[in-house]
């Protein structure tokens, strides 16, 4: 969950959905689950994320933008849609 919930802040819940879509992406493109506590998490929450050998740095970006750590920062869900390198993360991951 971001932070924003676990500190019970519900303003921008949207972006918190993003923040889940993105942990949900980057698990099965990390090759892995997360573990739910440890430095791992933490720096997931904090928005630093390791590089992913293999993967284009475009991709990196995207998730790295859904995880920001500030709601506002986030993309939104439309701008998810619209985002070229999402469709390309969707086409794979349905193939």
């Amino acid at each position: 969950m971001p932070s924003e919930i676990l500190n019970e802040k519900h303003d921008d819940l949207d972006k918190a959905d993003i923040f889940s879509l993105g942990v949900a992406m980057y698990e099965p493109i990390r090759g892995s689950p997360l573990p739910e506590e440890g430095p791992q998490t933490l720096n997931l929450k904090k928005g630093k994320l390791p590089l992913l050998p293999g993967h284009s740095l475009q991709l990196q970006n995207l998730l790295k933008a859904m995880l920001d750590p500030n709601p506002v920062c986030r993309p939104s869900a439309k701008e998810l849609v619209e985002n070229l390198m999402f469709h390309r993360v969707l086409k794979n991951a349905w193939a």
